[in-house]
């Protein structure tokens, strides 16, 4: 696909598979209500990725999926496995009051910019290994499960201001390089 991925205000009630697209416009999918599961593996979003106010009521999965423009995901509400492994954020990626029900795993995703304030992480939170190779902003995020920073590489300003860790949060092997 080629094209533009527009389905604001919709609900999908089968499963959603968009696995290897390459969607070269602007993807408006906010507000959109996803009832079964959703696949972006592997997929390539060239312009805008519009998921605001998303509900994903099922798995999200959006494994080596890569955003070359700002991803925007702010006050998506995931209610079951949200998956951005590998996943490849080479702009901003915006989760500004996202909520995570269940596991949210970035393990070896690579941000440009990174803004998760207000975001709430109610089950493990994975940035395991994770880049960020500019502002990343956890900034009032409230993690109530466990928070696994393990390896994770922070190569520019990074805020955890009045962030909330109500359970463990490992940061062994986190590299912080601010300028």
């Amino acid at each position: 696909l080629s094209s533009s991925l527009i389905a604001q205000m919709r609900i999908f009630t089968n499963p959603v598979d968009s696995s290897r697209v390459h969607l070269k416009d602007t993807v408006l999918l906010d507000s959109t209500v996803f009832k079964e599961r959703v696949f972006f593996t592997s997929a390539t979003f060239d312009n805008l990725a519009i998921f605001e106010y998303a509900t994903f009521d099922s798995e999200a999965n959006f494994r080596d999926a890569t955003f070359d423009s700002l991803a925007y995901f702010r006050g998506a509400t995931f209610n079951s496995l949200a998956f951005f492994v590998f996943a490849k954020f080479d702009s901003e990626a915006n989760f500004w009051y996202a909520k995570f029900d269940s596991e949210a795993n970035f393990w070896y995703a690579k941000f440009g910019s990174a803004d998760f304030r207000y975001t709430e992480f109610h089950s493990d939170a994975i940035f395991k290994e994770a880049q960020f190779h500019s502002t990343t902003d956890f900034h009032y995020a409230q993690f109530h499960g466990p928070a696994d920073f393990v390896d994770a590489i922070f190569n520019s300003h990074t805020n955890f201001e009045s962030t909330t860790f109500d359970s463990l949060a490992y940061f062994r092997g986190a590299t912080f390089n601010s300028d």
